[in-house]
């Protein structure tokens, strides 16, 4: 395997380490709303993309050109479409559909984003790896089938619709930030994570109001702040901003230099596997047989994946 594939692996899999995170912070702080941990998120995101941007215009690292206004424009949409609008339709998606169907609609991203990267195509050299990480995402979210959480939906055909909306979503952003990244190598994994981290907090409070309700969200600020959980929800924001998003993203757009996106795509598996080992170690419980089978099956279709990295992708 060459260095520079190996690079872009071990990256991935960081991300995904980073991204498993954010399933565990809503167990950390059960009493907050999940769009006020999303604002907290991405405010905080979009800070420390202020800072490290204007860090880099201090330095004169060439800025300017590297960051046309061509640039700009992606980097607006990215922001758009792989952070908010995706987290918008996803809230949505939960409050319509329940828990089950989002879990395993959303849980086909490494599967939707890979066979973008082959055109939609299923062939021998995918099937094998793509089919132990379906079989792995069934697994996770059997515990849910079984509790019936789809029946008590409140309204699941737009939620469902909502669902994969989110998910065409985020999988149209993994490829063309792939592609963009690709045609533009001068433009640094860092950089990018913060230009796309400046867009992320000018259009997420939006949405997220939209979400909730000015006074709804008001509100929740105020009982925070009077149960005296505010501090932690302060503290875990900045854990998520700076580690689980603009750390995160500068590691997967790494990851998108490098690697053709047929690969990237499964790598994303790992984020399952990572958000499954925090919560048993929060939890301070081991997993169960179906959550065991589900790991083993996600992992064996990740190594799969990279195993067969030594041979020629589609690059795209």
């Amino acid at each position: 395997m060459k260095t520079t594939q190996a690079k872009g692996i071990v990256a991935g899999l960081t991300s995904g380490a980073l991204w498993g995170f954010v399933f565990v912070v809503p167990k950390i702080l059960p009493q907050v709303p999940a769009t006020l941990i999303a604002c907290g998120r991405f405010a905080f995101y979009g800070f420390v993309s202020l800072l490290a941007l204007a860090w880099a215009w201090r330095r004169g690292t060439a800025f300017k050109a590297l960051v046309s206004r061509k640039a700009l424009r992606q980097a607006a949409l990215f922001a758009l479409a792989g952070n908010s609008l995706y987290y918008f339709f996803l809230v949505l998606g939960i409050r319509y559909a329940g828990v089950t169907a989002s879990s395993l609609i959303i849980g086909l991203l490494p599967v939707t984003v890979a066979l973008a990267g082959n055109r939609w195509r299923v062939d021998a050299r995918l099937a094998p790896s793509l089919s132990l990480i379906v079989a792995g995402i069934v697994l996770v979210n059997a515990s849910l089938f079984r509790g019936g959480a789809m029946g008590r939906a409140e309204n699941p055909g737009p939620g469902v619709a909502c669902l994969l909306i989110s998910l065409a979503l985020w999988t149209w952003y993994a490829h063309a930030n792939a592609r963009f990244l690709k045609a533009n190598p001068r433009i640094s994994g860092s950089l990018w994570a913060s230009l796309t981290g400046v867009f992320t907090l000018v259009f997420s409070p939006v949405l997220v109001l939209a979400l909730t309700g000015p006074a709804a969200t008001v509100q929740a600020f105020a009982d925070l702040s009077a149960s005296g959980g505010l501090g932690s929800y302060l503290l875990w924001s900045a854990a998520m901003g700076l580690g689980a998003s603009w750390v995160a993203l500068w590691f997967w757009n790494i990851t998108a230099h490098t690697l053709p996106t047929v690969l990237s795509g499964q790598l994303i598996a790992s984020e399952t596997v990572f958000a499954l080992l925090y919560g048993f170690l929060w939890e301070r419980r081991g997993p169960t047989a179906l959550e065991a089978g589900a790991i083993i099956l996600l992992v064996s279709g990740v190594l799969l994946a990279v195993g067969g990295g030594g041979r020629p992708h589609r690059r795209s």
